[in-house]
């Protein structure tokens, strides 16, 4: 429970450097003093509460994605506030906020959502003395325009990044994961890891994450193909990630968790599974943003942060448009919010692996040929010579499958490193300055 004293004068500025201490919570400045040299009336001070009821001042950030749009109550613009009164110098006046009500809020107290306060709790810096004071006198339209332009600011971080990477296919499937040329060895490949798994007792949860990926992304289709149709380019962005680190993920699980070795019952090769190898998949960043991917498919998340935008730009496209129709996206802003660190950390790691999408799948046709290759109950060998000659096969195939699998596992490390390294760099907390606040000069910015 975070409290403050209720005095009953307007804060000077000359009371920051001896009576005003840099707050370091989302909490309103207090006043302290007297009016028109009165003294103030001994009274007990008042408590104010700015925990929303729910015991919690200073709310957690946001999740990464998922359970967003179940909750979403974003600020609807209301009837033009009253410009009569000028804030003096950006600087909070609680006395006059209060309207000789001590119990009264602050006036952006009273219109805050808790998505607002969430997010600016997240990327904004609150521990700022202007910033903290700002955001708590913010009528509903400026704290709109406010989250408008911090999502462009944190989209326009992975823009910078997205044409580097290399995506092989994925773009000229357009949003239909089924049309890339290798779809069918990516489910075959996982099938036979499935039952690579069953076979040494595993747990089959991480395939199955990677292949709900692959069935959410199926199921999503439609806006995606719809988000190449309008230009989106975030939901071009999502597809084109995903689809890469459904491909990175699984090559991944086949570099870490198979292993091709000589069988001394058959004189040749056999596949064996690496249980160690198992952990390494589910503490991997392309596999934990999977894991959120389909959590954000399961809550309509997805469906919800793109759909406004494929609407927002097909009515651009005939000549309508502009902030009128923006506003109409403010309820889906937090979800997009929620979304961009999912898309961002994805983005960062292929900007940092720099891996040709043909070695993903190499490494998959690799285990199908190991597969397809197995001497024990193999239709196709019938005499000694086929025998030697699938035994000649299998130890081609265990040459390169090694060497790009000890190649791949390496770099997705080194990858992940880097990633995590350049993300933590670019996570800076904001200040008011650095965001545009007046309605009146907000622009849509790349993202919508």
């Amino acid at each position: 429970m975070i409290t403050y004293q209720a005095g009953i004068r307007p804060f000077n500025e000359d009371d920051m450097s001896s009576t005003v201490n840099t707050p370091n919570s989302m909490n309103p400045p207090r006043s302290n003093g007297t009016v028109n040299n009165i003294p103030p009336k001994e009274t007990k001070p008042a408590n104010i509460n700015f925990d929303d009821g729910e015991g919690d001042a200073n709310p957690k950030p946001i999740n990464p994605a998922g359970n967003v749009a179940s909750t979403v109550n974003m600020v609807k613009p209301s009837a033009p506030t009253n410009t009569n009164s000028t804030p003096s110098n950006n600087i909070a006046n609680p006395a006059n906020q209060m309207n000789n009500n001590p119990n009264k809020r602050a006036v952006g107290e009273e219109v805050m959502t808790k998505e607002f306060k969430q997010i600016v709790s997240e990327y904004m810096d609150i521990t700022d003395y202007k910033t903290n004071t700002r955001l708590y006198n913010l009528d509903e339209a400026e704290q709109n325009t406010v989250l408008l332009s911090l999502t462009n600011k944190l989209y326009q971080m992975i823009v910078a990044k997205i044409d580097d990477v290399e995506k092989g296919d994925i773009p000229k499937s357009r949003g239909d994961i089924t049309r890339l040329p290798k779809y069918n060895q990516l489910k075959e490949c996982a099938k036979t890891l499935t039952s690579i798994f069953e076979q040494y007792k595993e747990d089959t949860a991480p395939i199955k994450v990677i292949e709900n990926a692959i069935d959410n992304l199926e199921d999503n289709s439609d806006v995606f193909v719809q988000s190449y149709m309008a230009k989106v380019d975030f939901g071009i962005m999502i597809y084109e990630s995903v689809t890469l680190a459904v491909i990175g993920s699984l090559s991944y699980m086949i570099a870490c968790c198979i292993e091709y070795v000589k069988d001394p019952k058959n004189d040749g090769l056999t596949i064996v599974m690496d249980k160690t190898g198992v952990a390494k998949v589910k503490e991997h960043l392309l596999y934990e943003n999977l894991v959120k991917f389909n959590e954000a498919c399961r809550t309509n998340d997805i469906e919800n942060a793109i759909r406004p935008l494929i609407k927002n730009r097909t009515q651009n496209l005939f000549g309508v448009g502009g902030l009128v129709l923006v506003k109409g996206l403010l309820i889906a802003v937090p979800v997009i919010i929620a979304l961009i660190p999912l898309v961002k950390d994805l983005v960062y790691y292929f900007f940092a692996a720099r891996q040709r999408v043909s070695v993903y799948f190499d490494i998959q046709a690799d285990l199908l040929e190991m597969n397809a290759n197995e001497l024990k109950d193999n239709p196709n060998i019938t005499t000694d010579a086929d025998r030697k000659s699938v035994i000649r096969k299998q130890l081609q195939v265990a040459r390169t499958f090694r060497q790009i699998a000890d190649k791949l596992a390496v770099e997705a490390k080194t990858a992940e490193n880097k990633a995590d390294k350049e993300i933590k760099k670019d996570n800076k907390k904001y200040r008011i300055d650095d965001v545009e606040t007046n309605p009146a000069d907000a622009s849509d910015g790349p993202l919508f």
